[in-house]
């Protein structure tokens, strides 16, 4: 993932990137086969698997499926049931944003789409109902595993497009949020 994203090789051949998720920002500096996340070092290798956008995440000896999509600098991002919208900027992007004082503009998608092929299980919202960053909204089923689908900022529901017992597949159109 962070391989296909320019990046800026540093004198002491090291790329860094910044990713944003919701309030938070994490410095990731790779250099050789060493990564640091916020300056600490870990063991990190990602591999892709079958699926177009499937990959194994070995971090630290803990080994996990990971989920991602690309839309210009925003990543979504499905591990452990949860889907996160991070925004990825190089060390070059980010200097001149902050020079410019233009400052972190994530533009968020006002639709939550499925991250993978699979069968809805719960709907846990409503049309109209306002949900905090974080909430759960919808429990699907792929793999052989439940995987809830939470809200990637507060918002309002607007509409709910599949029902429980459906079947959906990558890309499709879960929940719509107001914008």
């Amino acid at each position: 993932m962070v391989g296909e994203t320019a990046g800026v090789t540093r004198e002491d051949g090291r790329k860094t990137w910044f990713a944003e998720i919701g309030s938070e920002t994490y410095e990731i500096s790779i250099a050789g086969g060493e990564v640091l996340l916020n300056g600490r070092a870990l063991e990190a290798h990602l591999r892709p698997l079958g699926a177009q956008g499937e990959f194994q995440l070995t971090c630290d000896g803990s080994s996990t499926v990971v989920f991602a999509a690309r839309k210009d600098q925003l990543w979504r991002i499905e591990v452990g049931g949860r889907t996160h919208t991070v925004r990825v900027q190089d060390e070059r992007s980010r200097q001149i944003e902050q020079l410019a004082g233009t400052g972190p503009s994530v533009v968020r998608e006002n639709i939550l789409r499925a991250p993978m092929p699979g069968l809805i299980v719960r709907v846990e919202v409503e049309s109209g109902q306002a949900v905090p960053e974080g909430a759960p909204l919808v429990v699907m089923e792929a793999m052989k595993m439940e995987n809830e689908l939470t809200a990637d900022a507060a918002g309002v529901v607007a509409a709910i497009e599949v029902q429980e017992g459906v079947t959906v597949n990558k890309n499709d159109v879960l929940v719509r949020f107001e914008i």
